[in-house]
């Protein structure tokens, strides 16, 4: 799918399910944008490496990796 430095992007498929990971290697922030990375909508959110992310629904366009976060949403 494509990446920033020290951002690493991919989608996993298997039949029906598709799975975005994200993964901040960065010591600050990261945001995916649409333009970069083709996102657009809301997910549901499955895992974060950031035991303090609440949301359960992600902006695709927007999503925002906190600093050394990994991510895991269903597209």
């Amino acid at each position: 799918m494509g990446h920033t430095p020290d951002v690493f992007v991919f989608v996993r498929e298997a039949g029906t399910e598709r799975l975005l990971v994200a993964l901040n290697f960065r010591d600050r922030r990261a945001t995916l944008r649409e333009r970069d990375h083709q996102l657009t909508g809301s997910a549901k959110l499955v895992l974060s490496t950031d035991p303090e992310r609440g949301a359960d629904v992600v902006a695709l366009a927007s999503l925002e990796l906190r600093l050394t976060e990994g991510v895991i949403v269903r597209l």
